[in-house]
């Protein structure tokens, strides 16, 4: 049966009813007018029957060639070739960076638990925080030396030996600690060992107090006679109290609605020098987008050391006012003294404003699909289908032009999977990369623009970041960060102006930054490179021929370059109008170009945890004992930091050397109504770019082939004559799009079986840990 392709919109036609040829041409005619637009956008249809009028009028092929699927399509039309991408053969048989596999994740837990290694573990599902359990399982990647000798001789004899970084709380030691430990060699045998990871590190301990997030702070039920108890009779003042997600809100005290529920989330640093672990619950409305409805409510609790019995909780914030002690808080409620905020009004009920749904009127147009990117003669980037090299990735899948690769994660309590982690497509730049008109011969032309995009996205809390690699024709490769996600919102009143935007009636955009540290270990023809920094100024200059007509002198701009030879130059912020830029050179010839972003550092909570975010970027000795500007525990630790960045300058001479750059992107963000619901991409977006500069010898984007030269006609008005290097749009049918779907990660416990969540619940809980807390009294 031929396939058919129905009108977006129908059409009305007032057709004769007689059967003769030159009706049905005239009617073909007029519904090829009709259709024109729509005839296009189905990729330059060739031979187009029109049936007679029916009720629906639909444009239909002729003779057809029939599909798998019974669906045909004309024989003169060709089906487009398929979009599943050639095969690539790996640079080497054996991924030295490949992570780890659920089944290796298993293996190592159940080797540690094992009487043998007497390491008194308990496993992290049943784990109490006064307990030793694993939090954290992951690929430690082999000695760069190691790595660059095995793709030298690619003789697996040479391939660096595999090993896993294991991080065990020791909450059950008399002095509970945090440990770092190296696992290998993999798989696990008898020559397998476990030494304790420290090389990484500038601090002697980690501690305990400064450990990772997990939900051993706030689901334990200690914590909920701490902080909900005390404060019972405040919420039951004016409302029945049945089940809650925290308590049912009192509309006289924090000004919301007759049984409306609330959560909290936590915020952090939980420490600074390790010595306790404390932190404020913020109070929400518990609706959708509840990042957008906070209330005047704030507690700060102490949950430190290993013993729930002892966390308190210390403070009580609620509409400017600050209370020692729950009772202190109570008392003030009772008698009157509180100073509550205002109730909501009968405008403000709506709360749906923060949802995601549609509003507002139709847009023109807007009910027909917008265009969407379709490869035509095929995808032209190669995707190695060896699953031993794609490891953790445990399949391939292919979805018309993109190719979505896996991701596998471990966590203290669980194991998951998601199968579209990471995705990988060409798109068109929608510009050529580059273009002139001119009338000489072979100086009018243009190269089409294409990049090579890897994509993925990451849903943190609140925050959606959306992390791509783009890689050009001409050899740059361009690194961008867009920003989007709730906002983490504050409450309003007067008094926050100079911090922040209105962005409802009781909502607070508070102003923040988002800065993002990339690691940059590019070899510029090999290992020994070096760094040039070059800057642009401003001077007044004469020259004899100057004339009188323009005066003596003349304001011009000058280029300075200068060699840094020593790591603590190496930190480096941007001069003043951006008038400036740092390039990695190789014996001063070939250099790479890097652009970038920094935020302000320096309060107690960014003392020396975040020293990396002072500069727009740096450049230093690489080590494989500095694999990363920050760890996981500096966020709780900017007192004592396990890794200080500026540890890694220590006046070390960085001419013709192994050189890794540091670099900054991000943003000052300030929000906005148009923050709501969520933040968008296009707008709060931070990016840099490594391209060559003098590395060639030419723009090499000029060596492909998808580009056109055009040629002056012999005599004017006729057209140009032009060489499109035998590269022409293919002409083809497409494969039909494929149905939307999303799917939720696949869960696995710590013994490798599928643990799908049985609830919504208990899916918003692995996913929002402490940033929506619900506590179940």
């Amino acid at each position: 049966m031929a396939r058919r392709y129905e009108q977006l919109k129908a059409i009305s036609l007032d057709e004769p009813k007689h059967e003769s040829t030159r009706a049905s041409s005239r009617i073909t005619s007029l519904r090829l007018g009709l259709f024109f637009i729509l005839v296009l956008a189905l990729a330059s249809l060739t031979v187009i029957q029109v049936r007679p009028s029916t009720p629906s009028p639909e444009i239909i092929f002729g003779d057809t060639e029939t599909l798998a699927n019974g669906t045909g399509y004309d024989e003169d039309i060709k089906i487009c070739a398929s979009n599943i991408p050639p095969p690539a053969r790996p640079p080497a048989p054996i991924n030295p960076w490949a992570s780890l596999t659920i089944n290796e994740m298993v293996e190592i837990q159940n080797w540690l638990l094992s009487a043998q290694m007497n390491l008194n573990l308990t496993r992290g599902d049943t784990a109490r925080p006064s307990d030793n359990s694993v939090y954290m399982i992951q690929a430690y990647y082999p000695p760069k030396a190691d790595v660059l000798k095995y793709f030298s001789s690619l003789d697996l004899r040479d391939a660096p030996a595999r090993f896993a970084r294991i991080t065990i709380h020791h909450g059950g030691a008399v002095e509970p600690v945090i440990r770092d430990y190296l696992v290998g060699p993999l798989p696990v045998t008898l020559a397998t060992e476990i030494t304790h990871l420290t090389e990484i590190y500038h601090t002697e301990t980690l501690p305990y107090n400064a450990r990772g997030y997990d939900s051993l702070d706030w689901n334990l039920p200690e914590i909920n006679t701490k902080i909900a108890a005390p404060l019972m009779d405040a919420y039951k003042a004016s409302h029945h109290l049945a089940y809650l997600v925290f308590l049912t809100l009192s509309q006289e005290l924090l000004g919301g609605l007759p049984n409306e529920t609330i959560v909290a989330g936590g915020a952090g640093p939980f420490s600074f020098d390790g010595s306790f672990r404390r932190f404020w619950l913020n109070w929400q409305r518990d609706t959708p987008g509840f990042w957008l409805h906070p209330l005047n409510l704030w507690q700060y609790v102490d949950v430190s050391g290993t013993d729930p019995s002892k966390w308190d909780q210390l403070k009580i914030v609620y509409n400017h006012q600050v209370f020692d002690t729950a009772e202190s808080f109570m008392d003030a409620f009772r008698n009157g003294t509180l100073k509550r905020v205002p109730p909501v009004t009968k405008e403000e009920e709506d709360l749906s404003w923060s949802t995601r749904e549609r509003i507002g009127a139709l847009r023109d147009l807007d009910n027909l699909p917008g265009p969407r990117s379709v490869s035509f003669a095929g995808l032209r980037f190669r995707i190695d289908h060896d699953l031993n090299y794609l490891k953790p990735q445990e399949a391939l899948a292919q979805y018309n032009e993109a190719i979505y690769l896996p991701a596998t994660t471990f966590s203290a309590k669980e194991m998951m999977t998601r199968k579209r982690a990471i995705c990988v497509f060409e798109q068109d730049s929608g510009r050529p990369i580059s273009r002139h008109l001119g009338f000489e011969r072979s100086e009018f032309g243009a190269v089409k623009g294409y990049q090579l995009v890897i994509r993925s996205v990451a849903t943190v809390g609140n925050d959606s970041p959306k992390f791509e690699y783009i890689f050009h024709i001409d050899g740059t490769i361009e690194v961008r960060v867009s920003a989007s996600g709730y906002l983490l919102s504050g409450f309003w009143d007067d008094e926050q102006g100079a911090y922040g935007s209105k962005i409802w009636n009781t909502t607070l955009g508070s102003l923040h930054d988002h800065v993002i540290n990339f690691k940059v270990d590019l070899d510029v023809g090999g290992t020994q490179n070096s760094l040039l920094k070059t800057s642009l100024s401003q001077e007044v200059t004469s020259q004899p021929w100057f004339d009188d007509d323009w005066g003596g002198e003349v304001i011009q701009q000058k280029i300075t370059r200068e060699m840094i030879d020593n790591e603590d130059k190496a930190l480096l912020r941007f001069p003043t109008n951006f008038q400036g830029e740092d390039t990695q050179s190789i014996r001063d010839t070939h250099q790479f170009i890097m652009y970038s972003s920094k935020t302000v550092v320096g309060s107690k909570r960014l003392l020396k945890n975040a020293n990396w975010a002072r500069y727009n970027l740096a450049v230093s000795r690489r080590k494989d004992t500095e694999p990363s500007s920050s760890s996981m525990w500096n966020f709780n630790l900017p007192g004592a930091p396990p890794v200080d960045f500026h540890n890694f300058f220590d006046g070390e001479n960085i001419t013709q050397q192994d050189l890794v750059t540091w670099i900054n992107v991000g943003m000052h963000h300030l929000p906005a109504s148009e923050d709501v619901p969520n933040t968008r991409t296009n707008t709060a977006a931070s990016s840099f770019f490594l391209t060559p500069f003098n590395y060639f010898d030419y723009d090499v984007s000029i060596e492909s082939a998808n580009a056109i030269l055009l040629q002056p006609p012999k005599k004017p008005g006729d057209p140009f004559s032009y060489n499109d290097y035998d590269v022409r749009p293919a002409h083809c049918v497409p494969q039909p799009p494929a149905a939307f779907e999303y799917y939720p990660e696949q869960v696995y416990d710590l013994d490798g079986k599928p643990a799908p969540p049985s609830t919504v619940e208990e899916m918003r809980k692995a996913s929002e840990l402490y940033l929506r807390i619900k506590f179940e009294l």
